[in-house]
């Protein structure tokens, strides 16, 4: 599972870019180029879901959005990890407590595993998460 979101870049009338996410109110930036501005939107979109994250306010999902001046961005690892474990958990309707039972762990340990705040598992952590959902860690290096 791979988590990003659609940003809609546009040029700036001063010159640059500034840069928009239809599904999070709010999200924008800017940027004298086209990769600092899309640079600059993964640490947007970084912020603003470990923002919800910390208020406990849902994460919307992702839209399909394309087009011309659209971009893929993917938050940065220590924001995307706990956003995808949410996400898998919530899909097969497990509670954070059932997930660490089946972990053997306890529920503060895999509550902060889903906070961007605290999340610090290793991969061999990842990879028995995986396992108790029905799920397989795969890693990418690009």
């Amino acid at each position: 599972m791979k988590i990003q979101y659609p940003v809609r870049v546009h040029k700036a009338e001063e010159g640059g870019y500034w840069a928009e996410f239809p599904d999070l109110p709010g999200c924008v930036t800017e940027g004298d180029t086209l990769k600092e501005t899309l640079d600059n939107a993964r640490e947007a979109l970084s912020g603003w879901i470990a923002s919800r994250f910390e208020r406990n306010f849902e994460v919307p999902t992702a839209s399909s959005v394309r087009g011309k001046n659209v971009h893929l961005v993917e938050p940065f690892p220590e924001v995307g990890v706990p956003l995808i474990l949410r996400k898998i958990r919530t899909e097969i309707g497990l509670s954070q407590k059932e997930v660490a039972k089946r972990l053997d762990i306890t529920y503060q340990t895999y509550q902060m595993w889903e906070n961007p705040a605290s999340a610090n598992p290793t991969i061999k952590q990842l990879a028995k998460v995986a396992n108790a959902v029905g799920k397989k860690l795969v890693l990418e290096i690009a």
